[in-house]
């Protein structure tokens, strides 16, 4: 089931299971999302990666940015969330110092990826 507006839903499938999932997902977690730590040292530098199980939500980027904030100044190191935008595209975002840098997860595994490299050459 899909909400459309008003309350009113559109009917995807005619499957119970699906539709009885559906249904409970709104009441678990109390209808918070669903992130799950990954990698507590991310590139062997120490920083978290969590990764946001979206069925279907994407996070709000007001929240999300003060709540990757807090996690950072908390741990003392950068924390990457995966996630996907409100368009489905798979993201990246990344709290350093305060600022949120947002990247496609492609764009983000070329600049771990010559990171690496670079690591390896010192």
């Amino acid at each position: 089931m899909e909400k459309i507006s008003y309350g009113e839903y559109k009917i995807e499938s005619r499957d119970y299971k699906k539709i009885k999932k559906k249904l409970l997902s709104r009441h678990l977690n109390s209808n918070l999302p669903d992130i799950r730590l990954t990698d507590c040292n991310f590139n062997g530098d120490g920083s978290l990666m969590l990764q946001h199980l979206d069925e279907g939500r994407f996070l709000h980027k007001s929240y999300l940015y003060e709540v990757l904030n807090s996690i950072s100044f908390i741990w003392k190191n950068k924390v990457h969330i995966d996630s996907y935008d409100k368009d489905g595209n798979e993201m990246v975002f990344t709290s350093v110092n305060g600022q949120v840098d947002q990247n496609t997860r492609e764009d983000f595994e070329k600049k771990y990826d010559q990171y690496d490299v670079k690591n390896e050459e010192e």
